[in-house]
């Protein structure tokens, strides 16, 4: 969480101008992962100075302004930690940035789509508090997350934002039933179907997440990988039935949650 009055936050213009005019602030641009730009391809920059040098900010006239800005905004809050953010004002309110490798999720994304859209960055990409993080995560737990069974139990259990949905750490993910560990065959086909859903992605280079997940304007090759793909999950959870809707998911996913939580309830219960 930035905190900053848009002093660390960059759009592109503000990136070009540091790149032109100002190469020391220049070193610590980095791309911000903010909800509603990522999903619309819009860009979005900050300045990333966890590790700058204090020489770097004392010499460089726009990141000392920036910095003096931050401080005189923080101090002038009534709230307690954001006066206390103010001793260190090159860096962000609330800092959570994974270290490796990292699955990025919507905290509220629209309840009009089919799938909640995901992707993953790097660290140098930097998450903003619009997202959620997931590290040390690969195609198999992009491919359950990607699937219909994750919507079903983040449109059952999650809450809303107006019509939005709401994905939490606390509720929805650390809550969600995932199925038994995969035999290798089931593995390798929930891997495979989720490498064609970002395959289906790359075939439309610029088109923004937003539209390639609008209900109206999903790709053929897009839907054909995302049906799969959910048949593959589906099987994860059930092996000798379809699954034709949401509340049949629904149903699965509650006796599995159950069938988790029934012995953790059991032994809590003896103690």
């Amino acid at each position: 969480m930035p905190n900053d009055q848009q002093n660390l936050l960059l759009d592109d213009s503000e990136r070009a101008y540091l790149i032109q005019f100002d190469p020391t602030a220049a070193k610590y641009i980095r791309r911000l992962i903010s909800s509603r730009e990522w999903l619309h391809g819009v860009g979005r920059w900050c300045l990333w100075l966890q590790h700058a040098s204090p020489a770097d900010i004392t010499s460089s006239a726009e990141l000392s302004r920036r910095a003096a800005a931050v401080k005189a905004y923080r101090l002038d809050s009534n709230r307690a930690a954001t006066q206390q953010a103010a001793a260190t004002p090159t860096l962000f309110a609330e800092v959570r940035q994974p270290t490796a490798h990292y699955l990025c999720v919507p905290r509220h994304p629209s309840s009009n789509r089919d799938y909640i859209p995901m992707e993953f960055f790097e660290p140098d990409d930097i998450a903003h508090d619009s997202t959620m993080t997931i590290q040390g995560v690969d195609e198999y737990h992009f491919g359950v997350l990607s699937s219909k069974m994750f919507v079903a139990w983040v449109g059952a259990v999650g809450g809303r934002i107006k019509s939005d949905y709401r994905v939490s750490g606390e509720v929805v993910y650390n809550n969600f039933p995932w199925p038994d560990p995969p035999t290798a065959a089931q593995r390798k086909k929930a891997e495979g179907a989720a490498r064609a859903v970002l395959a289906a992605r790359a075939n439309h280079p610029g088109v923004s997440l937003a539209d390639l997940y609008d209900p109206l304007a999903m790709p053929a090759d897009l839907v054909a990988a995302h049906r799969d793909l959910d048949k593959a999950v589906d099987r994860l959870y059930v092996s000798r039935r379809t699954l034709k809707s949401d509340a049949d998911r629904l149903a699965v996913l509650f006796d599995r949650y159950e069938a988790l939580i029934n012995p953790l309830l059991a032994a809590a219960g003896k103690n």
